[in-house]
């Protein structure tokens, strides 16, 4: 799954457009704007149903494995 996101986030980054004021050098003008680009893209990607999860999204599944999976305050302490 870590290899499908990194595949897909890598081919985000290839098709944004190149600044305009450096030449072409960079994708972004700073680090603030590449980190708000990224930060939208894990977002829609943690919410994306994936065949992987059996077309659950990232965030389902963390949720019902907290949910499902502890036994937080159950035992006698």
């Amino acid at each position: 799954m870590v290899e499908r996101f990194n595949r897909r986030l890598a081919e985000l980054l290839r098709a944004h457009p190149a600044a305009g004021s450096n030449s072409g050098k960079n994708k972004f003008l700073s680090h603030d704007e590449r980190n708000a680009y990224i930060l939208d893209f894990v977002e829609g990607y943690n919410r994306t149903r994936l065949r992987c999860l059996d077309y659950l999204a990232p965030l389902q599944v963390l949720h019902k494995v907290a949910e499902d999976n502890t036994c937080a305050g159950m035992t006698p302490g």
